[in-house]
């Protein structure tokens, strides 16, 4: 009796019983000699299908490969790039071809020096045959190589 008094109370404060609880107080109506209110069932609640995406897959960054380092020359010196943005030429002259730029600091190997001479912002100078680290070879005026 008491089951089915607070049966009600349960309802109320549960809200969303399922089905199966409802079956179990499946009278509705009021017991004689009582102020039971009619328990009604409450309407089943429709499914609703929520369309779920996959996330999108971004693209990873392609990784930089390391630079191929090349071995020195047989009998080469290594030295360092005194200056930014030194040219590195075809030939050992000033009016030759620039073939890249160096940085500073940057390594090199010395293979030779040219036999002639120029003077470039008042320094005078041979020139260095050079490699970098990565394999190519020119041509730097001979004071940016330490």
């Amino acid at each position: 009796m008491i089951a089915k008094r607070l049966f009600p109370i349960l309802l109320i404060f549960s809200g969303g019983l399922s089905r199966k609880l409802l079956d179990m107080g499946k009278s509705s109506a009021p017991v004689a000699g009582t102020d039971t209110p009619t328990v009604t069932a409450a309407a089943t609640p429709t499914p609703v299908n929520i369309a779920v995406t996959a996330p999108t897959a971004t693209a990873a960054p392609t990784p930089k490969p390391a630079p191929k380092i090349v071995p020195p020359p047989d009998g080469a010196t290594v030295v360092r790039c005194n200056g930014g943005n030194v040219n590195l030429r075809s030939a050992p002259r000033q009016d030759s071809q620039s073939m890249g730029a160096l940085k500073l600091n940057q390594r090199l190997y010395l293979i030779k020096y040219s036999e002639n001479y120029e003077t470039i912002n008042g320094i005078d100078s041979n020139w260095a045959y050079v490699q970098t680290e990565d394999g190519k070879k020119g041509w730097i005026f001979g004071a940016y190589a330490q």
